[in-house]
């Protein structure tokens, strides 16, 4: 059975205070990998690159990996507007 992968690199937007998107990502973290289907969900800050992060999901099917986008704690994280998406990639395996 194939998972799904979600990888992300986002950067944290002008004026955000680290402490804050710090703790919201962890918050995010934490809901998200009580989700249904949900197999890992990790955050890293980049070290030589201030200000920006990698993200791996990894999800049991594409509808847990869907699902995820509609949970009430990714849409929040999603408004508060702490971080802008530099690119992402979604793939099976």
């Amino acid at each position: 059975m194939s998972h799904f992968y979600a990888t992300a690199k986002i950067k944290k937007n002008d004026g955000v205070d680290f402490k804050i998107l710090r703790k919201e990502i962890k918050k995010l973290a934490e809901c998200s990998e009580a989700e249904k289907g949900c197999v890992r969900f990790e955050c890293r800050e980049i070290i030589n690159e201030q200000g920006s992060f990698l993200l791996w999901e990894e999800f049991l099917t594409e509808e847990d990996l869907e699902a995820h986008f509609k949970y009430e704690h990714t849409i929040n994280f999603l408004s508060l507007n702490l971080t802008t998406i530099q690119w992402e990639y979604f793939c099976e395996g």
